[in-house]
């Protein structure tokens, strides 16, 4: 993680960006992974794992201590730029 967010943008590969941005979401939120990929994978990329939509919200409502909290749900979510 260290090495991309050191990189300079100048000195950036070909889609580096893309990389960057992966490495500093989690880092400023939880970032649920909603698949039937194994845990192990999606802890090594600092993702939570889940295997379902409602496992999902089960677990970012015990994350929170708040059954009420909002969450958002992004389909797709590899074609999507998140802007926190």
């Amino acid at each position: 993680m260290k090495e991309f967010l050191d990189t300079p943008k100048e000195e950036t590969i070909s889609d580096q960006w893309q990389s960057q941005i992966f490495v500093r979401v989690p880092q400023r939120a939880g970032v649920m992974f909603i698949s039937s990929v194994n845990n192990r994978i999606v802890t090594d990329l600092h993702m939570i794992p889940a295997h379902s939509l409602p496992e999902a919200v089960t677990v970012a409502e015990k994350m929170v201590g708040n059954p009420e909290a909002m969450v958002t749900a992004i389909s797709e979510g590899v074609a999507v730029i998140v802007k926190i």
